[in-house]
């Protein structure tokens, strides 16, 4: 059993350094990021029971792995890192949310014709994500902000790996669970992600180090392409 300091150490690693409970600004500010807090949460339950409960196989692996995923990013994003600034205009807060939001909805199908082949790019998905987490570690967030500028690792090749890992999943996602719903959601999805990338670097810019970045890694997530 653990002492109690260890388990307060761990509280604080989790919970008390993160900026869901001391981030400073404005009322506002720390209004806006409380209801992006419980509506990201509601969506995470909503996202989980909809996937282990809308089919009876839902132990199949492009399920477990959608959900490893998601679960992994709601624990990076309860334990991120105070931001040195972030953004809060309207436009960028429905942008961000309808992103993220967007892609929980996605639901579990019959299995389609190509379904091995969106498990596999599932796979590279899910891998490229656990490798980007590990290099941004607690700079990991929802809403633009900027946590510290990462240039090493995969963050050599493009400037936003997790993005790039998230397109990949969801499109494996969509190919083994094919329906019109799930294809209007990852159009909409991949569409707002894009407009998030946008938002994000407009904040980001305003730092010099990610200016210098920005000269040295050309591509946004697809190198020859974005």
């Amino acid at each position: 059993m653990l002492k109690k300091s260890r388990l307060k150490r761990l509280f604080h690693f989790f919970v008390n350094d993160s900026d869901f409970y001391h981030l400073k600004g404005s009322t506002w500010d720390i209004t806006m990021e409380r209801v992006c807090n419980v509506v990201l949460c509601i969506f995470y339950v909503y996202f989980i029971y909809g996937q282990l409960s809308h089919r009876d196989d839902y132990l199949r692996w492009d399920i477990v792995i959608f959900t490893l995923k998601m679960t992994m990013e709601a624990i990076f994003f309860l334990s991120r890192k105070m931001p040195k600034n972030f953004s809060i205009g309207p436009y960028t807060w429905f942008v961000t949310l309808f992103a993220v939001n967007s892609v929980l909805l996605m639901r579990p199908e019959a299995p389609g014709t190509y379904f091995t082949a969106g498990l596999v790019l599932m796979h590279i998905g899910f891998i490229l994500h656990i490798i980007a987490l590990s290099f941004l570690g607690r700079s990991f967030g929802i809403i633009p902000a900027n946590r510290e500028i990462k240039t090493s690792g995969v963050y050599g090749f493009v400037r936003h790996p997790l993005y790039l890992s998230i397109f990949i999943t969801i499109t494996g996602y969509l190919i083994a669970n094919p329906s019109n719903l799930n294809f209007a959601i990852y159009v909409s999805g991949i569409f707002f992600h894009i407009l998030r990338i946008f938002e994000e670097e407009r904040l980001l810019r305003k730092d010099r180090d990610y200016e210098e970045y920005i000269e040295k890694v050309r591509w946004r997530v697809v190198p020859g392409l974005f």
